[in-house]
């Protein structure tokens, strides 16, 4: 997804086949690759793909992909109609969430701008931080501390203080 985001379309595309292969079942990788077809202009190709992702999270990543390619596209109007769509399947999408921020900085509508933002942060969560040794010094933070697994670690006040990644 990272690929896809950072305009790497040959990586991304590369990145999500595998994953395909390794899972031909998988709604992620067929998300993916409808946003690499969407991407190459294979709008037919990227709605096959699309069409048999049922999950909701799945479908909310594939409209904040949409919106993301209308938005890079100038169509604001049409980037905004996804991040709608992405964010009824799933409010706590990051990317739409930020897209959304973004389409109201781009319109100059301040008021929808700092809207945006509060609702962008408010899917924060307390960071955790990993160090050897249980130093804190630095900034290492882990936002999605929930994907990993852990060996060693403790709360602290800022969150999780870990000693190894996992």
């Amino acid at each position: 997804e990272s690929a896809l985001f950072l305009g790497r379309l040959a990586m991304a595309t590369t990145a999500f086949k595998i994953a395909a292969r390794l899972d031909p079942s998988h709604p992620g990788a067929r998300v993916g690759l409808a946003l690499c077809a969407l991407h190459q202009g294979d709008v037919q190709a990227a709605h096959q793909l699309i069409g048999g992702v049922r999950s909701p999270a799945d479908r909310a990543k594939w409209f904040a992909g949409v919106a993301q390619y209308r938005l890079l596209r100038g169509q604001p109007a049409e980037a905004a109609a996804a991040v709608d769509a992405s964010l009824a399947l799933d409010a706590a999408n990051v990317l739409a969430r930020h897209l959304q921020l973004l389409i109201a900085k781009r319109q100059r509508d301040e008021v929808r701008a700092q809207e945006a933002m509060a609702r962008l942060l408010a899917l924060n969560q307390s960071p955790v931080f990993v160090r050897p040794n249980g130093n804190v010094s630095g900034p290492a933070v882990v936002w999605e501390p929930e994907l990993g697994t852990y060996a060693e670690g403790k709360k602290i006040p800022e969150g999780w203080l870990l000693f190894t990644s996992g």
